[in-house]
């Protein structure tokens, strides 16, 4: 009988989460929470007194486009079609950033507009950090590389000045790693499923900003020719065409009625 163990054995075994777990997800929400927090360093001693922005920028716009959505969405008031400007007789309306601005909009009725709005900065910034880290875990099965992408795209200086110029809807783009990754699975696999995705995100990505639905199709541009530059058998050319059809679909219902309800 031998007495002798490897280091390895006699070191305490310490558990570590699975790879792709819930733990690693969550590790990798709250690293990507601390770097919003360092972004944004200066404003938390001066949450209820000051804003995001410099002077002379569209923050106050900003704020007061969040705050007019919030409003908005009590009855009798829609966020489309509200008395909150050119009151009594109202107005028609898209603020932007739309989706973002209703999503966030309980912030504003707990803390107000001023801490609502620098709340909902950082709420944003750090979507588009967890939403990306989670499009890098589904291409490369690592939580670890989605935290490193996660971290990186928040601190990226194109943001930063979107903060500082008080523009919003520059830094809603939480729902374009959703839509590449679902462009690339519903066009990869082929899936229906995920072309349906792709057609609600890409609706959501242009109601919070015009700018990011161009982004976001030049992205899909350079997905969409290498998928379909393979060779397919019988069923993934059935499902590629109604990945495709179910997108156009989807997407021109949501085009059709921003046209009707805006050009009136």
């Amino acid at each position: 009988m031998s007495f002798q163990k490897s280091r390895s054995e006699l070191l305490p075994k310490i558990p570590r989460p699975k790879r792709g777990s819930l733990a690693e997800a969550y590790v990798t929400a709250l690293v990507i929470a601390g770097c919003v927090y360092w972004i944004l360093l200066p404003i938390w001693p001066n949450l209820d007194t000051h804003i995001l922005g410099d002077k002379q920028t569209d923050a106050i716009r900003g704020m007061w486009g969040m705050d007019n959505l919030r409003r908005s969405i009590i009855p009798p008031e829609t966020p489309i079609v509200s008395t909150q400007t050119n009151f009594p007789a109202g107005a028609l309306l898209l603020i932007l950033p739309f989706v973002s601005g209703i999503l966030l909009a309980p912030l504003g009725f707990l803390f107000g507009p001023i801490v609502g709005w620098n709340l909902s900065i950082a709420v944003l910034l750090w979507a588009f950090g967890m939403t990306s880290a989670w499009m890098v875990k589904k291409l490369t099965s690592s939580w670890a590389a989605g935290m490193v992408v996660g971290g990186l795209v928040c601190c990226q200086p194109m943001l930063l000045h979107n903060i500082a110029d008080g523009t919003p809807e520059h830094l809603s783009l939480w729902g374009m790693p959703i839509f590449l990754y679902a462009v690339y699975t519903a066009f990869g696999r082929p899936s229906p499923k995920w072309g349906i995705v792709a057609a609600v995100a890409a609706t959501l990505i242009a109601l919070d900003s015009p700018y990011h639905a161009i982004y976001s199709a030049v992205g899909a541009l350079f997905i969409i020719p290498s998928a379909l530059l393979r060779r397919w058998n019988a069923t993934a050319r059935i499902d590629l065409f109604w990945s495709i059809a179910l997108q156009i679909a989807v997407v021109s219902i949501g085009a059709g009625l921003l046209f009707l309800l805006y050009s009136n």
